[in-house]
């Protein structure tokens, strides 16, 4: 049978079953899960590697998935807990003893979490104890935002008003559509790691940090050379923004709706731009949001638990990490009618029209079909998802890319693109 780990620090636990061990390391005491199943106990401690390296969504993703097989096991309602708020154990510099510190979401009630009901509801009477135990010492756990672990996503895909980007894996970039104002002419990038496209603009985001923009310059949204340090690269409308490696924004570009106003924004992991809006997203999972015409997409402030935003023309989507999806602004088309969307692991907003992916690789899609940008009912094997203006993209898992919609520039003439990087 397979052996586990301590779920606190990682330190190997003696392989034994359905006992209450000693960490030799950070000291806690924790039940081995039950070996009832190899298979569970390779899953748990596999989500429990991966939240201890920091990869807390990818833990989360796979916590969803033990339990989904395995309902009632409480170790993994705690794993995905402990992944909600980074819950790790580090030693402490001046004493050197293990100490509980929180890298992610906290809220004043560690126990008010759903996710602690259901391990209190599920566990044993005396792994119980152990459980309430081990909360009160976490709720004293120090909060510590940990950006060299946070990996905000990196865009291998992008849809602009007409024009569509892919990147290739060796670090190059493919362009179709409307070319105008020279936005696809981008045959000399060289080692990109993200893309994103604005109206008639397209970013570059450079394995150094740098970031790079050709296009249209009218609002100076491509006036970008002298970002340095930044790790993720939003751009939509007349605007270009991102993140740097502190957590921090900063945005360019037109500002009529005081959408670049973004300078007090922190701790964000996710960044998006619609039309007139710009949107972040909070390592503690709420939603920050700057500009826009319609006040309805600033309706974001009760929002929580989100792992992924995407701005549309006139209205704002978020990706819960229970799968749900939640989205407010312009309701013309119906563009936000997504409540009944589960299972869902990326969002992206168009003009008039919301794309979600399923974690099964199909996809669903909502709002205005005038152009065929919501045809993806066949879709399958997709692994990342962009919405153009009046067009949809898709990356398949084998690298290629499929496109439906509006077609009047090119746009969608993305079948020959091969070999396009596959989301981190």
């Amino acid at each position: 049978m397979p052996g586990v780990t301590c779920k606190y620090c990682g330190t190997p636990l003696e392989k034994t079953a359905g006992q209450v061990l000693p960490c030799p390391f950070c000291g806690t005491f924790q039940p081995v899960p039950t070996r009832d199943s190899d298979n569970k106990v390779a899953l748990l401690d596999m989500a429990n590697r991966l939240r201890l390296a920091g990869e807390y969504d990818a833990s989360m993703r796979l916590y969803y998935e033990i339990l989904q097989i395995f309902p009632n096991e409480p170790d993994a309602h705690w794993g995905l807990l402990l992944a909600l708020y980074g819950v790790q154990y580090e030693q402490d510099a001046s004493t050197g003893v293990p100490m509980p510190v929180a890298h992610r979401k906290r809220t004043d009630s560690f126990t008010a979490d759903p996710s602690f009901q259901a391990v209190i509801r599920l566990a044993p009477p005396a792994y119980r104890r152990l459980y309430l135990a081990e909360s009160l010492f976490l709720q004293k756990a120090s909060y510590r935002p940990k950006y060299e672990k946070l990996h905000p996503t990196r865009r291998t895909i992008a849809a602009g008003v007409v024009h569509s980007v892919g990147l290739l894996r060796d670090g190059t970039v493919a362009a179709r559509g409307d070319n105008r104002c020279g936005q696809i002419v981008i045959g000399k990038w060289r080692n990109i790691v993200s893309v994103a496209a604005g109206n008639r603009h397209t970013v570059g985001l450079t394995k150094d940090g740098k970031v790079i923009a050709i296009g249209q310059k009218a609002n100076g949204e491509c006036n970008v050379n002298g970002w340095t340090d930044v790790v993720a690269i939003a751009a939509g409308g007349y605007n270009t923004a991102a993140i740097r490696i502190n957590g921090t924004a900063v945005a360019i570009g037109n500002n009529l709706y005081g959408q670049c106003n973004v300078e007090s924004w922190h701790d964000l992991i996710a960044i998006s731009v619609g039309a007139w809006h710009i949107v972040g997203l909070q390592e503690d999972g709420r939603v920050m949001t700057a500009g826009g015409s319609d006040p309805r997409l600033a309706d974001v402030s009760q929002w929580s638990d989100i792992t992924a935003v995407s701005a549309g023309f006139n209205h704002t989507v978020g990706l819960k990490t229970n799968g749900t999806v939640v989205a407010t602004g312009d309701l013309n088309h119906g563009k936000c009618k997504v409540s009944g969307w589960t299972d869902i692991i990326a969002v992206a907003a168009g003009a008039w029209h919301t794309v979600g992916l399923r974690r099964d690789g199909t996809v669903v899609a909502v709002g205005d079909n005038a152009k065929g940008q919501c045809a993806v009912k066949h879709w399958r094997d997709i692994v990342a998802i962009a919405a153009g203006a009046h067009h949809t993209l898709g990356l398949r898992k084998n690298g290629t890319v499929i496109a439906t919609g509006e077609n009047a520039a090119g746009q969608c003439e993305v079948a020959g693109w091969t070999d396009i990087r596959l989301p981190d």
